[in-house]
């Protein structure tokens, strides 16, 4: 699910040599404020949408970005359809982190998962809902539609091995094991 994009300074877009018309799949970057709670160290940690051109005006570049104040801030993107979003079935995108005093697993999903359940190397068990854009988010951006994100602090000492996805009626939907921090 995760692209790379690289952009190279001073090299002009093949699209924009050969079109003297504007492409109406171009899109003006835009990055979203989607999600603002409480974390356990008393700060608060937050999650953006953004999308952008990705190379030429026919695919947008859809990325998550999550800050995770006193463990990480990370984030990952996947191309899209212009004036398209996600994949409601699309896969889990995560990671895992330890900070100093606490441990963050958090990530993205397609808008069927409801529920992620993250297995601890110690035993342990996360059940963590999974959140949405707003409505008003939904309605306004195409981009919106089509995910969800999810944010679990916990106690450091353990790490995440696999989680798996789960939909509304309790379905699997996918599992995902751990690689050095990364799920996907």
């Amino acid at each position: 699910m995760a692209v790379l994009c690289i952009a190279l300074a001073g090299v002009p877009s093949a699209l924009a040599a050969t079109s003297s018309k504007p492409d109406r799949g171009c899109i003006k970057p835009r990055k979203v404020e989607i999600a603002r709670e409480p974390a356990p160290n008393g700060l608060r940690w937050k999650a953006t949408a953004s999308v952008k051109n990705n190379g030429n005006c026919g695919e947008w570049l859809f990325g998550v970005d999550f800050y995770l104040p006193g463990v990480m801030t990370w984030g990952s993107g996947t191309g899209i359809p212009a004036h398209g979003h996600t994949l409601s079935t699309d896969g889990m995108e995560a990671m895992d982190f330890h900070g100093p005093g606490e441990s963050a697993f958090s990530g993205y999903v397609g808008s069927k998962a409801a529920t992620i359940r993250a297995k601890l190397d110690d035993g342990g068990e996360l059940e963590i809902p999974v959140k949405y854009p707003s409505k008003k988010l939904r309605r306004s951006f195409v981009w919106m539609r089509g995910f969800g994100f999810f944010v679990a602090y916990y106690s450091p000492g353990s790490e995440v091995e696999s989680a798996s996805s789960y939909d509304r009626d309790g379905k699997f939907l996918q599992r995902i094991v751990n690689e050095e921090g990364f799920f996907y």
